[in-house]
């Protein structure tokens, strides 16, 4: 396991600590990587360090949740829509691609899920308040 770097050495047990839990973590999952990169951990060694998970899983964005519940109940991929689309960095175009659909498809989806679920993709703070419920209701749905 890897930490972030570092330069002062009386923090090297923070690091090392890092690296740790993040062998623990994916010890218990069986993961097959040789290397792990708490880059790709900190989220949620973030949640696992947290002694308030409660109010944590209650900060998910209420959106989020529901459109959680709606893609279980209708067979619809919006949450999945919205996660590419964050993950292209909020770019149509490679979302629709990533996606296998039309930008107009894309854009139409959009549309819904306005609709639907109120969400506002122009706003930057909620788009950051979307991409970390996401990432918060990914570790809870493992």
């Amino acid at each position: 396991a890897i930490s972030y770097s570092f330069t002062n050495l009386l923090h090297a047990n923070i690091y090392a600590s890092q690296a740790i839990e993040q062998l623990k973590y994916n010890l218990i999952r069986y993961d097959e990587n040789v290397t792990y990169n708490y880059s790709e951990f900190y989220f949620t060694h973030l949640f696992y360090l947290s002694n308030r998970q409660d109010e944590m899983k209650a900060s998910i964005h209420p959106a989020i949740k529901l459109i959680y519940r709606y893609d279980k109940k209708k067979k619809t991929e919006y949450l999945k829509t919205l996660t590419t689309y964050l993950k292209c960095n909020r770019n149509a175009p490679e979302t629709a691609k990533a996606l296998f659909i039309h930008k107009s498809t894309l854009f139409y989806r959009f549309s819904k899920m306005k609709d639907l679920f109120h969400i506002n993709l122009e706003d930057s703070d909620d788009l950051f308040s979307y991409e970390y419920s996401i990432k918060l209701l990914s570790l809870l749905i493992e």
